[in-house]
């Protein structure tokens, strides 16, 4: 886990009450419970076309990739995740790549534990009927 720099305080790993107004905008929560279970899943895949797309120095592939995290980690509830893809956007849109690579040796961690807490703290209450 990482510590937030002096006089800053970090966002949760997840936010339950975005979950809960995904749901309540699906209508649907069946359909929110997807889209979860699908950010779980593909989450090895977002991370691995970041690695990939930064070791090629392919900058817009690499900015694609941090904007498609960033943008699915905020609807799944995951403002840290979706932080820490902020920040390597905006190394990437600067050129930086030292930057980005400081930004996304974070990145792996944070969605590791993002991951996890979404199975246990959501998706797990969802199959146990209590979500």
């Amino acid at each position: 886990m990482t510590r937030p720099e002096h006089g800053t305080r970090q966002p949760t790993l997840v936010d339950l009450g975005v979950l809960e107004t995904l749901e309540s905008h699906l209508d649907d929560a069946r359909a929110a419970h997807a889209f979860v279970l699908d950010y779980i899943e593909g989450f090895a895949e977002r991370f691995l076309r970041l690695n990939v797309a930064l070791g090629d120095r392919d900058l817009p592939a690499a900015h694609d990739a941090a904007l498609s995290l960033r943008s699915s980690s905020s609807m799944a509830g995951a403002p840290r995740l979706a932080a820490h893809a902020a920040r390597l956007e905006d190394a990437i849109t600067h050129g930086d790549l030292q930057a980005s690579r400081q930004a996304l040796a974070l990145i792996g961690p944070c969605g590791l534990e993002t991951v996890s807490e979404l199975r246990s703290l959501y998706l797990n209450r969802v199959l146990q009927g209590s979500v």
